[in-house]
This record gives C-alpha cells, structure tokens and sequence, in this order.
C-alpha cells in the first residue's frame, strides 16, 4: 500500500497564517498538524508515504523532513506539483493523479489530506477497506452540528455501508436527483480515501472528461460514488478540520 497526503493548497482561508507557511506545518501544540497524521503510520504497513507540496513550500517541507525524527522518516518521499501561485494550483484531484502518473503507483492507495487531525487508528479503517475490495472506501464522520454539515461532502449510507448519496456542500450543491436541498443528515466525507488498484485509473478518467473539478476531492467522491460502488467506514473518536482562523484557534486549545 501506498500513502499520499495533500498538502499543496495555499490555505487562502488561513491567511494571513499561511501565506508564508503551508497549513499542515502549522503548530498544534507545539507540533506540526502533519506528525499527527504520520504518527497513525508507527504501525500501519505501507511502503512508501508521499508527501505533496507547491514548488513555493516546498523548501519548507524539505527543512521539516530533515528535522523530523520518527520510524517512518525513511518511508517518506516529498514531491512538489510545480505550482507556484493559487491560480495555477492543480487541485486535490489534479495533486492525486499527478503523483499517481509520476511514481507509476500500481498499488492500493491511502489519500490523506494535510489538514486533517483524528485520535482514532487507521488499523480498522483499512481492515473495513480491506473487506470492501474492490470497490473504495472512504472514512465518514457523524457531526454532532448539523449547522456546519454544508461545508462539507454529507453522506448517505445503506445497510451494507455503501454510499448511495453524496452532496458535496448541499446548500450549494444538487443531490443525485437534481435537487438543491437543505442537509437532512450529519454523515460527512473526511478526507481520508481508499483506492484499490483497480481503481486508480478512475481518477485520471475523471479528469480528462474535462468538464469535472480538479480543485474538489469531495465533488470526485461523489462522483464516483454515481459511476462505481464506494463504502464509508464510520470512524469513532475526533476528527477536527482546520478551515478557518477561529478553527485553527479551537484546534489548538482543543486537541
């Protein structure tokens, strides 16, 4: 299995906090957000775990890396997408299919956003994803705020655990039928996604149908969630996104 995390947004959200620094190297408590995330690998097998960045901060994941001590340093391989500026960003899904076509990656793949801190293990994660191949999986989350559920992907989910709706930010976005509604549910997609090797080459299929975003993870999911069978895993214990000033503030005191 193959890891990649996505740490090549600008966190434009963040500014003025991140405009000199990547968000998944901001501090919470005293630590970057990126080590929780490699911290879950101590005990998870994976061969490789690629870090994606911007050509602008890139120099500073390398500073990072050189600094970093832990088991799964040497695991580590950072790579940049050579964007420079937000306009020319390739987005998550451009970021995914980028390092899926330059590392020639042919295995099961773990994707991680950078910004994403959970206290639960992945073991039970990948043992579900395991189960459900070869179809994808991805981990869900049950917000207890149905207030803040349209910012994000809200998920439907059958008996069997297989998505069969997906609104990617639903007062904003239609559902499977074509209509705008209101989040009845608290089900969300966290970025943390399972493609088996099956399935990687769906990602790059979806792009070059042209008229799909590179720049939303959310809107693929559902998208695939529509075209083949996906499975949400419904993860206990925190989950904490970083979207915001305020968020950053909580995050910090909180986790």
């Amino acid at each position: 299995m193959k890891v990649l995390i996505l740490a090549a947004g600008y966190g434009t959200r963040l500014y003025p906090l991140t405009k000199q620094k990547p968000k998944a190297l901001l501090l919470v408590k005293d630590k970057p957000i990126l080590e929780y995330i490699l911290k879950k690998f101590h005990s998870v097998m994976a061969d490789e775990i690629f870090i994606i960045s911007n050509k602008n901060f890139f120099p500073q994941f390398q500073k990072w890396l050189r600094k970093y001590n832990s088991p799964c340093k040497k695991r580590v391989k950072l790579l940049h997408n050579n964007s420079t500026f937000p306009d020319n960003r390739l987005g998550a899904v451009g970021d995914i299919d980028f390092v899926i076509q330059q590392e020639k990656i042919k295995d099961d793949l773990l994707v991680i956003g950078g910004d994403n801190l959970f206290s639960f293990s992945l073991g039970p994660f990948l043992k579900f994803a395991q189960s459900r191949k070869p179809a994808s999986s991805i981990v869900t989350y049950a917000l207890k705020d149905k207030q803040i559920s349209e910012r994000f992907g809200v998920v439907e989910l059958d008996n069997q655990n297989k998505i069969i709706d997906f609104q990617e930010k639903p007062r904003l976005r239609q559902g499977f039928g074509g209509q705008a509604s209101s989040p009845e549910r608290c089900l969300i997609s966290t970025c943390i996604y399972f493609f088996p090797t099956q399935k990687i080459s769906l990602i790059n299929q979806y792009l070059k149908q042209g008229k799909n975003s590179a720049d939303s993870s959310g809107t693929y999911i559902r998208w695939l969630a529509q075209n083949d069978e996906v499975y949400g895993f419904i993860a206990r214990g925190r989950w904490l996104d970083i979207g915001s000033i305020d968020e950053y503030s909580f995050v910090s005191h909180a986790f």
